[in-house]
């Protein structure tokens, strides 16, 4: 069972150098987040991710 789930997946920007997601995570025990996610690209693969999360009521 997972313990996280990922809803309105959003990519805000995206080009060969980097990109821009937003998302709504909820957690098992009811906890819900915003998380945005910035990514680096080399190579048309993920080379570096790094994630911010703001805690939103249940």
């Amino acid at each position: 069972m997972k313990d996280v789930k990922k809803s309105n997946v959003r990519v805000l920007f995206e080009n060969d150098e980097v990109g821009f997601e937003h998302a709504m995570v909820t957690f098992n025990d009811g906890n819900k987040e915003a998380v945005m996610t910035y990514y680096k690209f080399k190579d048309g693969k993920v080379a570096y991710q790094e994630t911010g999360a703001t805690k939103l009521s249940k």
